[in-house]
């Protein structure tokens, strides 16, 4: 395991798998006026929520990835060199 703030190489990282079905476009009609996007709303209600959980973690260890990445490349920036 990684030490803390330290995230495990993307190799690592859970992967996750949809099933195919229609496309997107063909069950909605996408954002609304609200701007909310009926069909990934539709998707995640499809889901157990142990796959909302999976998804969620997924995407939250790829935003810390990035903002991780983004810090690390900000501060080689700076270093002198």
């Amino acid at each position: 395991m990684s030490p803390p703030g330290i995230l495990p190489p993307r190799s690592l990282l859970i992967g996750i798998t949809f099933k195919r079905g229609p496309k997107m476009s063909d069950q909605t009609n996408g954002a609304d006026q609200s701007g909310v996007d009926k069909g990934l709303v539709a998707m995640f209600l499809r889901m157990s929520p142990e796959e909302r959980l999976r998804v969620n973690d997924s995407t939250f260890r790829t935003i810390l990835e990035l903002r991780d990445s983004y810090r690390r490349q900000k501060y080689n920036e700076r270093k002198p060199g």
